[in-house]
C-alpha cells in the first residue's frame, strides 16, 4: 500500500488544544497562514468567531475549557481541513 499527502488523524475522545494560544492558532496548528483559506474554512464549519473577545484572537484555556462544546468541535474540524490533507481519519 502507498500513500502519498499529508495524512491527518483526529480523536475525538481526546482531542488536543494548544492552550494559551488563539482560535487561529488552533485551528493553523503551526501550518503557513493563507487568510484567505483561513477565513473560507472557518465560514464553512460555521464557527462564529465573534461570539468571543478577540474573535480569533480569543486565547484558549486549558483544555479549550472556554469554549462551548460545539464550537471545540468546529475548531478541530476547521484545522482538519485547513491542513488540506490527501487523507482523514
Amino acid at each position: 500500500v502507498q500513500r502519498s499527502g499529508l495524512c491527518v488523524y483526529l480523536n475525538p475522545n481526546k482531542p488536543c488544544f494548544l492552550a494559551g494560544r488563539s482560535i487561529k492558532h488552533n485551528i493553523i496548528f503551526g501550518r503557513e497562514h493563507d487568510r484567505a483559506r483561513y477565513d473560507r474554512v472557518v465560514q464553512q464549519v460555521g464557527l462564529n468567531v465573534n461570539a468571543y473577545p478577540g474573535r480569533d484572537h480569543h486565547q484558549l484555556g486549558e483544555k479549550a475549557g472556554n469554549l462551548d462544546q460545539k464550537d471545540k468541535i468546529l475548531v478541530l474540524l476547521a484545522r482538519l481541513l485547513y491542513s488540506d490533507a490527501a487523507i482523514y481519519v
